[in-house]
């Protein structure tokens, strides 16, 4: 086969040939999966794997995410797909593509799930890739890429650039135009392809232009072969100095993530909104503020800016916009308020207020629930309830000290309930079937399914920081993850020392089937990503419900989803019929009558918002 390009700047750390992402595993509806899973972050970079022209894409290939098909000149039609809808400019129909040119970005699921998904085709006969027939639902010249993929090479990185160079960057499809003043209306004086080292001149305001939604006026004079022009900021690549390329840097000193942050702030791989997330900041976490750069020009306050830090969080580096950042001032002694925060709902009586970040030292003082004050700074402390070490250095008119940051509520108001979170209590329930009873050696109903909870409850309360974290994003109450998971796998007890079912087909403590999805955080049973994973697949099922029953009130909606989530959405006919057919056929009844336990737990008032 012709020694290609990899379609991704490295390979993925999880293999492309087996789990189920491999070409040729088993998909729902006895469909086989019509090519090979490379997973990667969202926002990672899809190259072209030979110069080629585009058929057609972006267009909507499976759940929120895009496909676009290349013809390229080696002969091979290659489709792209799980990548996001927005595209490099110039990436349309009939466009040109160079061997590595960026035509593509990784896509997010409502999965949670990102990856390429590579499917490749001989060229041999036309018409459309997908259709209804042959194992595969794809056209007859659908080839396995795999051993494309082991042999194909990685693109070489090009050079760093050195301080007063330039060149044209990712989102430049065919050449770089140097014009005589800083305008898009003056005459082109000359242009330079990709990969063309200039010289930076200086850089100016000029004349207004829009990249990616938003008017800019950054421009750059560059210099090539001898003559000068101006280019558009947005289009340029510029050489870094030292501190910006990684180098070892005496930082400026430390900063926190200021009140102009109402949820979090992104830290990225450059100076520029395309690029990678590495972590997110909270409001008033502390940070080292390693160098201050210019970067893509972004809005603020109604204004443009172009100034970026690069920070140090813990072991993440990476960029963040700087009206975000407050720099401490290195001749002030005394704590800066960087944010207010507020006693939140988790709080039933009063929230201790202790001398250090640990449990045990002395309490201070104590703060009612909704009680005000002010945030000095984010620190690491003592390890509390469900496995969190954030704390909050606080002042009050009382005095200064530490409280657990999980109680608080930082420049926001409480997160407000989802509209699964204000029914859940009120789902009907009987409880477990005499088959789920028995295994506990129980009679059938709501106090044997409490019973089986209260069971696994210590494991349940270490992983309670999980839950919350997937049910925010999901919209999903986290007592309901906890429900499933007891329910499922008894949250660890009945799996295999990999987290595999007895059967071999569902993993982790919400047991996902590698049958009919692609197994993500398979490092740990309980790990996030699985459990975001899950958290998904159930998002979707009450997505399916709504729409196959629109004139079900919610309680059975959210009630026929968990049913769906064992055993399909075409299961779920009739309100009193929808568990005939899950295991047990009582799979609903007993998930949300655990998870009702415990949702008014005592020891879990993080699950009552």
């Amino acid at each position: 086969m012709t020694n290609l390009l990899f379609p991704l700047r490295k390979r993925p750390a999880y293999s492309y040939k087996d789990e189920g992402r491999e070409f040729s595993a088993f998909r729902t509806g006895s469909r086989l999966h019509a090519g090979c899973d490379l997973l990667a972050p969202e926002g990672t970079e899809v190259l072209a794997i030979d110069d080629g022209t585009v058929i057609q894409g972006p267009y909507l290939f499976f759940d929120v995410v895009y496909a676009l098909e290349v013809q390229h000149d080696c002969g091979f039609v290659v489709r792209y797909t799980e990548i996001q809808q927005s595209l490099p400019r110039g990436i349309s129909p009939g466009a040109r593509v160079s061997r590595g040119q960026v035509i593509g970005y990784v896509g997010l699921m409502t999965s949670g799930s990102s990856m390429l998904h590579f499917e490749m085709y001989k060229g041999t006969v036309n018409g459309e890739l997908t259709t209804g027939s042959g194992p595969f639902r794809r056209r007859s010249d659908l080839m396995n890429p795999t051993s494309f993929l082991d042999t194909a090479s990685l693109v070489a990185p090009p050079r760093p650039l050195q301080p007063g160079e330039a060149r044209a960057n990712e989102h430049v499809s065919s050449v770089l135009n140097l014009r005589s003043k800083p305008a898009i209306d003056a005459s082109i004086v000359t242009a330079i392809s990709p990969g063309t080292v200039a010289k930076l001149v200086r850089s100016v305001t000029g004349g207004s232009y829009t990249a990616e939604g938003t008017s800019r006026s950054d421009w750059l004079e560059l210099q090539t072969s001898g003559q000068a022009g101006f280019a558009a900021g947005y289009y340029v690549e510029v050489g870094k100095g030292r501190d910006q390329q990684g180098g070892q840097t005496d930082p400026l000193g430390t900063g926190r993530v200021n009140n102009h942050v109402t949820s979090t702030l992104n830290l990225r791989s450059e100076a520029n909104s395309r690029s990678i997330v590495l972590a997110s900041l909270s409001p008033g976490m502390t940070v080292s503020v390693m160098a201050k750069v210019a970067g893509e020009a972004y809005l603020a306050a109604g204004a443009s800016r172009t100034d970026w830090y690069q920070l140090q969080s813990g072991n993440d580096k990476g960029f963040v916009a700087g009206f975000y950042v407050d720099l401490d001032s290195p001749e002030s002694s005394q704590p800066t308020i960087k944010a207010r925060g507020t006693v939140n709902s988790a709080v039933s009586s009063s929230l201790n207020v202790r001398e250090r970040p640990e449990l045990q030292a002395p309490i201070l003082f104590t703060l009612s629930p909704a009680e005000s004050f002010e945030i000095l700074e984010s620190v690491k402390g003592e390890l509390y309830a469900g496995g969190r070490n954030d704390w909050q250095h606080i002042r009050h008119q009382d005095g200064t000290g530490y409280a657990a940051g999980f109680y608080i509520s930082i420049n926001q108001h409480d997160t407000p309930k989802s509209r699964w979170d204000a029914v859940l209590a009120n789902v009907p329930t009987m409880g477990a079937s005499a088959a789920t009873a028995s295994q506990d050696g129980l009679a059938p109903g709501i106090a044997a399914s409490e019973a089986m909870a209260e069971s696994d409850l210590q494991r349940i309360k270490l992983l309670t920081n999980r839950f919350l974290t997937a049910a925010a994003r999901f919209g999903i109450p986290a007592a309901l993850l906890a429900g499933e998971a007891s329910r499922e796998s008894r949250v660890t007890n009945v799996l295999d020392e990999h987290g595999w079912s007895s059967d071999g087909n569902g993993f982790g403590i919400l047991q996902v089937d590698k049958n009919f999805h692609t197994i993500l955080g398979s490092e740990s049973p309980i790990s996030q990503a699985h459990i975001e994973q899950a958290t998904g697949i159930l998002a979707a099922d009450i997505d399916a419900v709504e729409a196959a029953h629109p004139d079900w009130d919610d309680v059975y909606i959210l009630k026929g989803a968990v049913a769906a989530y064992n055993a399909g959405v075409s299961n779920v006919k009739t309100i009193n019929g929808m568990d005939i057919g899950t295991t047990g056929d009582d799979y609903s009844s007993d998930v949300i009558a655990r998870a009702r336990y415990y949702l008014r737990h005592a020891d879990l008032p993080m699950f009552r918002l």
